[in-house]
């Protein structure tokens, strides 16, 4: 059926979108600060849809501590560097 293509398109694009601010909530709070953000996304997806593949992207984001160190700043800089 495709959904892992699906899904994988779905995340990119909300990864996308969430990108700037999670730089800026590092860039004043730092990871912890990117965490917290984390958080409070997956809760408020969690509350709503305990079973939407948003909810789980914010939980994987959130639980991964590379991403909220280092991560979440590569996500802008792969759109930059990627051919047009």
């Amino acid at each position: 059926m495709g959904l892992g293509e699906l899904y994988a398109a779905q995340a990119a694009s909300e990864m996308a979108d969430i990108s700037y601010s999670l730089e800026e909530v590092g860039n004043t709070a730092g990871s912890a600060g990117v965490r917290a953000h984390l958080d409070a996304q997956f809760r408020s997806r969690m509350a709503r849809d305990a079973n939407s593949w948003r909810t789980a992207l914010y939980e994987g984001l959130r639980d991964s501590e590379w991403f909220c160190v280092e991560g979440y700043r590569m996500i802008r800089a792969q759109r930059i560097d990627s051919p047009l």
